[in-house]
């Protein structure tokens, strides 16, 4: 069975809040999971609840919970702060 690598790297501390032991920023957490998983699915295994407190990047541009990865990639969680 094919598997791919999903890296979730966390910022503003979101790792604290999931209580991640020995969290690197610079290698983030790997998910080996089956290709088409939605990013949702993968964010509940990580331990997020409300999925909307946060955005998401991946090669350079915002993504929902609804993405299908279908290769290895590298996603930003980052909690959305604004202005004004």
């Amino acid at each position: 069975m094919n598997q791919i690598l999903i890296t979730i790297k966390f910022y503003s501390g979101i790792e604290k809040e999931l209580k991640i032991d020995d969290y690197d920023m610079g290698n983030g957490v790997v998910f080996p999971v089956k290709p088409g998983i939605r990013l949702g699915k993968i964010l509940r295994k990580a331990g997020l609840k409300r999925l909307s407190r946060f955005c998401y990047f991946t090669n350079g541009e915002r993504i929902s919970t609804w993405k299908k990865f279908h290769e290895s990639a590298e996603v930003s969680c980052l909690r959305i702060s604004g202005g004004g």
